[in-house]
């Protein structure tokens, strides 16, 4: 028996089909070459920017917190009117109900129904 020694080891199909990977040795240093002085102005920069942006998300939560405030009272206002309607309708259903207005054509006009023998048809 002869043993074969060109045997090689199975690679799985993923690992044939990977690309060598490019390496990039990019040194930022080199290109961002900044004297102590420009370092200065831009960690300056760097905080103004935050500064500012911090300043512009305090006035932004401060306009949404009265705003938010202004229709927590608008809402109170609304359901106060809501109350109220639902008082005028009853009101004005009790001052037109039937009864009530055969009550004052009695009292103040003395007026009363007809009984079947006043009236005359012709």
């Amino acid at each position: 028996m002869i043993s074969n020694t060109n045997i090689r080891a199975y690679r799985y199909p993923y690992a044939q089909a990977r690309r060598p990977q490019l390496h990039f040795n990019i040194r930022w240093h080199q290109y961002l070459a900044l004297t102590g002085q420009q370092k200065l102005v831009l960690v300056v920069l760097v905080a103004l920017a935050c500064c500012v942006g911090a300043v512009n998300s305090l006035v932004l939560h401060t306009k949404a917190a009265s705003t938010q405030t202004a229709i927590q009272q608008i809402q109170v206002q609304h359901s106060a009117l809501d109350s109220e309607h639902i008082h005028l309708l009853a009101a004005r259903a009790q001052l037109s109900s039937k009864a009530r207005i055969t009550g004052i054509v009695k009292d103040r006009l003395q007026l009363f129904e007809p009984v079947a023998g006043q009236v005359q048809h012709m």
